[in-house]
């Protein structure tokens, strides 16, 4: 699958920023990457061509890598944020190095170390009392009153009372090791094991259940599995909840560091794109394998 991979210098620029802002925050590091192991004759990702994407977008080094960029054609909400982002900073502040790799490194480290919600993927927990999953499952709770599904249809106690159920607590052990994972399709992370959204009347909006959505290339820790199999569980960087257990690719310890700790990978910095079908969006970083003039050939997990 080709695209053009075109950016301007100064858009170019701004472009690796805002990835590089997502990575930072994400505990995406670029440094201290360790060398990935050597493929197995059972892990085999399969290689596809990708685009509209850049090199690490942090790494200042690896800029000179990359061929020669045309002309890509900037919508005027782009420049409308550009703008913005001038009139608040001064001009060419959109094109200026914001963090060194070394000082993104920094401050992801001080993220991990500094906010209790938020967990650094390359380097996950090892075993965990089930008395502190429970904990983590019971922080969440089924909502209470009236609420309604996407259809308009109200959700009923028997309903409620089988998502209950789904919760399947009683399965969790005294001691368990999580299992690696990664995410293979955008999902919704919500705070109990169901596919209905919970709304008010008249509002498809906002859902009472949904927490966040975590998209392809994400890894993740699977922490508990529902009573019917069909949700998980899961810790990821910067939210605990349930997600399909569809949308989760359980791997060995080599496959989750070559998707957690790639030496080198991809970034996707437009807001997303499109590849066989499965969407990724902006941040998404992807294991490199190799590129020409026109495209990047990545893994997909």
């Amino acid at each position: 699958m080709l695209r053009n991979k075109a950016l301007t210098e100064g858009i170019r620029r701004l472009a690796l920023f805002a990835s590089a802002s997502v990575g930072a925050f994400a505990l995406f590091t670029s440094c201290a990457m360790r060398e990935i192991l050597s493929e197995t004759e059972n892990f085999s990702p399969k290689p596809v061509i990708a685009a509209s994407v850049s090199d690490t977008g942090i790494n200042p080094s690896l800029s000179a890598e990359f061929p020669a960029e045309k002309e890509l054609v900037i919508t005027q909400d782009s420049l409308e944020w550009i703008d913005l982002y001038e009139s608040l900073h001064g001009e060419a502040s959109a094109t200026a190095l914001i963090m060194t790799a070394d000082e993104i490194e920094i401050f992801n480290r001080n993220i991990a170390e500094d906010c209790p919600k938020c967990r650094n993927m390359s380097n996950p927990r090892g075993s965990t009392s089930g008395e502190k999953i429970t904990e983590m499952i019971n922080s969440y709770s089924i909502p209470q009153g009236d609420y309604y599904d996407r259809n308009g249809k109200k959700i009923s106690a028997d309903i409620i009372a089988e998502i209950r159920g789904n919760i399947n607590l009683d399965a969790v052990p005294e001691k368990s090791v999580p299992q690696k994972a990664v995410v293979v399709e955008r999902c919704s992370m919500k705070s109990i094991p169901t596919e209905l959204d919970f709304y008010i009347y008249g509002d498809t909006f906002y859902s009472a259940v949904q927490e966040t959505e975590l998209i392809p290339s994400f890894p993740i820790q699977i922490l508990h599995e529902s009573a019917d199999g069909k949700f998980f569980f899961v810790q990821s960087y910067f939210y605990a909840g349930w997600i399909p257990s569809s949308s989760a690719a359980l791997c060995s310890d080599e496959e989750y560091r070559y998707y957690a700790l790639p030496e080198k990978y991809v970034t996707i910095i437009h807001p997303f794109i499109e590849i066989e079908g499965v969407r990724y969006d902006m941040g998404a970083f992807l294991p490199y394998i190799s590129e020409n003039d026109t495209c990047f050939t990545v893994k997909l997990p």
